[in-house]
This record gives C-alpha cells, sequence and structure tokens, in this order.
C-alpha cells in the first residue's frame, strides 16, 4: 500500500535525521526530531483505529465474495449494506489518519487548508453513509458504491499529495543541517591533522558524505519542481484530474525514494566518520559540535 510506503519513508527520514542532528550538535530536548517522533507516535495511535476499521472491511468484503451460501435477497441486502457501512467506516477512518499528519506537521508546510478539505470529505462520507443506512433498492446501493469509490479515488490521491508536501518539508531541514556536518568534520581533521595524524580515511569518509548529500540535494530539486507544477491538482490542493495526479505522484514519489535513499547513506558514513575518528583518536580528542559523549570519544 502507498500509504505503508509512506510511512517507511518517514521513518527512514527520521532516523537518519536523528544521527545527523546528534553529530552536527542540533539535536535540543524539543529538537525537530523529537517532535518528529511524537508527531509519528500519535499517527500511529491514530492508526490503530484504521486498522481496526480496515479488519472490518476486509471480513465484509470476504462475504461478499462468498455469496454461495445465501439464501434470500434479503440476506444478500445485509451483506451488502454491511460490506457498504465497513468501507465508508473505512474511509474515513484513513481520513482521521490523514488529518493528523497534515495537522502535526510543520507549521505553513502545506500553503492551503488541507483540513478544511478532508472535512468537506468527511461530510461527503457522512451523507454516503446516511444513503446506505436509507437504501431499498439494488439501484441504490450501486449508486452508493459508485459515489464512494469516486471519493476514495480523489481521497487516495490527495493524502499522496498531502503527505509527500510534509516529506520535503522534512527532506530540506535535514539537508540544511549538512553544512554543520561538514563543518564538524573539518574541524576534527584538522585537530588530528595537527597532531601529526593521517587523516586520509576521514577525508575519504568526508568525500563520500559530501558525495551523497550533493545526490540528494539534486534529486531533491527535481522534486520540488514537480511539487511546483502540481500535475492534476489545483492551488488549493483539490484534485482536478486523476490520470494526470497519478503520473505526477508517480515520478515525486521515486524522486523522494531516490532522495531519502542519499540521505540514508549520508548517515551511515556520519557514523562510519565517527568511529574511523576514535579509532585515530583513540579517544584522546573530541568532535567538535556533537551533544553526547557517545559519539566524541573520552576526552571533552
Amino acid at each position: 500500500m502507498k500509504n505503508k510506503t509512506r510511512l517507511s519513508m518517514i521513518i527512514s527520514l527520521v532516523a537518519a535525521m536523528f544521527i545527523l542532528s546528534i553529530f552536527s550538535g542540533a539535536a535540543a530536548a524539543q529538537a525537530p526530531d523529537e517532535k518528529y517522533r511524537q508527531s509519528l507516535d500519535k499517527y500511529q495511535n491514530t492508526k490503530k483505529k484504521l486498522d481496526a476499521a480496515e479488519a472490518s472491511f476486509e471480513q465484509a468484503y470476504s462475504k461478499l465474495r462468498n455469496l454461495k451460501d445465501v439464501r434470500s435477497k434479503e440476506e444478500l441486502k445485509d451483506i451488502t449494506k454491511n460490506y457498504l457501512l465497513t468501507a465508508i467506516d473505512h474511509t474515513r477512518s484513513h481520513l482521521e489518519v490523514l488529518k493528523t499528519r497534515v495537522e502535526e506537521g510543520d507549521a505553513g508546510t502545506i500553503p492551503f487548508d488541507a483540513s478544511a478539505i478532508i472535512d468537506a470529505h468527511i461530510k461527503e462520507l457522512d451523507q454516503i453513509k446516511a444513503n446506505v443506512e436509507a437504501a431499498q433498492t439494488t439501484q441504490d446501493y450501486i449508486a452508493a458504491h459508485r459515489q464512494l469509490k469516486d471519493l476514495w479515488v480523489k481521497i487516495r490521491l490527495e493524502t499522496r499529495y498531502y503527505i509527500g508536501i510534509v516529506l520535503n518539508n522534512r527532506i530540506d531541514k535535514f539537508i540544511n543541517k549538512t553544512d554543520n556536518v561538514t563543518k564538524s568534520m573539518d574541524a576534527a581533521i584538522k585537530k588530528l591533522k595537527d597532531n601529526g595524524t593521517d587523516t586520509s580515511k576521514l577525508e575519504a569518509d568526508e568525500d563520500s558524505f559530501n558525495q551523497f548529500v550533493t545526490e540528494a540535494i539534486a534529486n531533491q530539486a527535481e522534486t520540488i519542481k514537480l511539487f511546483k507544477a502540481h500535475d492534476g491538482f489545483d492551488i488549493n490542493g483539490t484534485l482536478t484530474d486523476a490520470n494526470e495526479a497519478k503520473d505526477f505522484l508517480k515520478q515525486a514519489d521515486a524522486s523522494q525514494r531516490a532522495t531519502i535513499k542519499s540521505l540514508k547513506e549520508a548517515s551511515k558514513q556520519v557514523l562510519k566518520f565517527v568511529k574511523d575518528f576514535r579509532q585515530l583518536s583513540r579517544g584522546a580528542l573530541k568532535i567538535e559540535g556533537t551533544v553526547t559523549s557517545t559519539l566524541s570519544g573520552k576526552g571533552d
């Protein structure tokens, strides 16, 4: 599922940002990384309701696919009605999760009122639910199913768009910290050079780090271009063309995945640099800018 892919991407980015923040001296009691983890916790708590709704939906859908034991039209009607109601509840829970993600994102990240759009969709779902509750004929159920299907396509694409904007903002914050990391690396290398130590291994680590960061910056620039064009969505974040939106989001997903892959590799180079520094300095020197002794050896 796309939502699980998004969550995995966010978790990967948060983990990489935590490493980078510790090394660059940017971590604090309420650093952005901590905020992201708290946001992720809230998201996962809200998602429990979605998981329960999804389980109920899958059970209802299974019954709908296995109608060989159905003995009457009334029983068929009940199965169909239950399927539609659980599908509506599942979709509503999805929107509630999305609203949590949007509202927990950084202030001003999304340049339009995504919460208002989500609330409007919830009202649409409530109306479809009322229609299902009042349905009497097969045609009533077919009409409700068609409405729900069309709305779900819209919601799914808008979800990917909104979360993509939030993810871009977090990637930008990560990239903006890399200058501090490079300065810390340069200072650490200079300390060892001043002591007459061969720093070629550290310099290679830094070169690799900078290479991955350069790759990430290039990919991020392409991603930002795609989101500025936002094909398939209007300036208010509402879906206008499903096919255009799918093409845009497919390209954006690939670009973001490539960016995060490069950033994860960059964070690995940070850890390698620290390990190599500790071996070369034998714990006698500290990397300036770090906020924890676990990455700085024994000396202060």
